[in-house]
């Protein structure tokens, strides 16, 4: 999917790389950031859904001030960016809850199922058909990201409960990246992420209140986790992510990001001591795979 706003993006690629590639690659960018995290989420003193809101209540400075630095226009929200917010937001919840209840390549792997789902969302809902080869390659890059998580030592940390707030959060990760793709038909990506990130706060915070979790923390060292997750993994993982769903289709960009299990089960490694197997170094190589192959079929 492309249109008019994609020329106000903040990073200009155009000159560098080819247009048919342009979309791919940024996405590829944001699955990395992405990636780090449920590493950030780990060193969290705060409690899960708490960190998601402090994530998008300093991130939206950060926005703010790039916007003002890259000249970009903020404008104003529209009924699909507000719906992305809220999906994300509730996307976010359940994933921070699973993600302290299982292993993170569990729960990165779960939640990730919601990324594949788009493809076919969107062909339902926007009729966007994906290729021939899109089957394929979300097949192989589904099972590959299937053995990371199952492929998981006997010592790692997963568990039921967990993996089961991890789906619901992959349903919600389809309703937002189905929105946001809407939403990119009419407004630029750094619009988009801004209001997306605006409409987060409060059902987030709704959600921390329910379940009880102290808004402020003891001490101010608490908010590093927090800010570490506001600036790589919101502005400018998810700012990224929403501007390269503008440059291509949802079925090839819900495959690229089954890269983030990847990235987060290489980092967890020698920080948590989640040992990768045999299995799950195979199950990265097929997730890779998959990602070429979708690439290759755009």
């Amino acid at each position: 999917m492309t249109n008019n706003n994609n020329q106000i993006a903040p990073l200009q690629l155009g000159a560098i790389v080819p247009a048919n590639l342009k979309g791919p690659l940024i996405l590829v960018l944001a699955a990395v950031c992405i990636g780090l995290a449920p590493i950030g989420l780990r060193f969290s003193t705060m409690e899960p859904t708490i960190t998601a809101v402090w994530r998008f209540v300093f991130a939206v400075p950060v926005l703010v001030v790039a916007a003002f630095i890259f000249k970009q226009p903020i404008g104003r929200p529209n009924k699909a960016l507000i719906a992305a917010g809220v999906f994300f937001s509730l996307d976010m919840c359940f994933w921070h809850l699973a993600l302290v209840r299982t292993s993170v390549a569990n729960a990165t792997f779960f939640v990730n199922l919601g990324s594949v789902a788009v493809g076919l969302a969107a062909w339902l809902v926007l009729k966007q058909r994906p290729s021939i080869s899109w089957p394929v390659a979300a097949l192989l890059a589904t099972a590959g990201a299937a053995a990371m998580a199952f492929g998981a030592s006997e010592d790692s940390a997963s568990d039921l409960t967990g993996d089961s707030l991890a789906l619901i959060a992959a349903a919600c990760i389809t309703g937002y990246l189905l929105f946001a793709t809407i939403a990119r038909s009419s407004v630029s990506g750094f619009q988009a992420i801004f209001w997306i990130t605006i409409s987060a706060i409060p059902v987030g915070l709704i959600f921390a209140l329910i379940l009880g979790e102290e808004i402020f923390p003891h001490h101010y060292s608490d908010f590093a986790a927090p800010l570490f997750l506001a600036f790589f993994a919101q502005a400018l993982g998810q700012g990224l992510l929403v501007y390269g769903v503008g440059l291509t289709t949802p079925s090839i960009g819900g495959v690229i990001l089954l890269i983030q299990p990847v990235i987060a089960g290489l980092i967890a490694w020698p920080l948590f001591g989640e040992e990768l197997a045999l299995i799950q170094m195979a199950g990265a190589a097929l997730i890779l795979f998959g990602v070429w192959l979708a690439g290759k079929g755009k």
